[in-house]
């Protein structure tokens, strides 16, 4: 009943350990958060059709291989709306751009991505938002994600609020 257009999930990768990998939480959220998302799609087909559910993934150069089992569970679903997003880099060592962000000379990840999505079928493809890809350029933008939209971890905590009273 709420007014709501959607709800955004943020699976990360495409199976318990790789969640864990990415989020430092246990592996077993996963399975809970993926089979509450298949019952938020049943009563969403069951009761409003309109309401979008989507999911996203983070890629990293770990990862990427990945992509075509990340873009099987997102189509099992199936999920509305699929955001692969490059690692969002932070501070601290193993966690570093220069070590996890997929960057525009990443030749090799690029053109695995490019393959992985372009093996879906055509009605699936269209529902995929491809990651940005850094450029080794000082002038890029920012990332504004953490100031724009409320974070939920698999914990249900809300981790921005969580760090701004800390």
């Amino acid at each position: 009943s709420s007014k709501l257009s959607g709800l955004t999930v943020s699976l990360n990768g495409h199976d318990g350990a790789e969640y864990e990998r990415l989020t430092g939480m246990a592996g077993k959220n996963f399975d809970q958060i993926l089979a509450n998302l298949r019952a938020l799609i049943a009563e969403r087909d069951r009761r409003r059709p309109d309401f979008k559910v989507k999911v996203s993934f983070i890629l990293d150069r770990e990862n990427y291989a990945h992509l075509g089992p990340m873009l099987d569970v997102a189509r099992s679903l199936p999920a509305d709306k699929v955001f692969l997003c490059n690692f969002l880099h932070a501070p601290f060592a193993g966690g570093t751009a220069a070590e996890r962000s997929i960057f525009d000379d990443h030749g090799e990840i690029l053109q695995a991505m490019r393959a992985a999505i372009q093996e879906q079928p055509v009605w699936f493809r269209q529902r995929i938002d491809p990651p940005i890809i850094l450029e080794r350029n000082p002038t890029q933008k920012r990332c504004d994600v953490h100031q724009t939209q409320l974070r939920i971890d698999g914990e249900g905590k809300d981790r921005k609020s969580t760090r701004l009273n800390s």
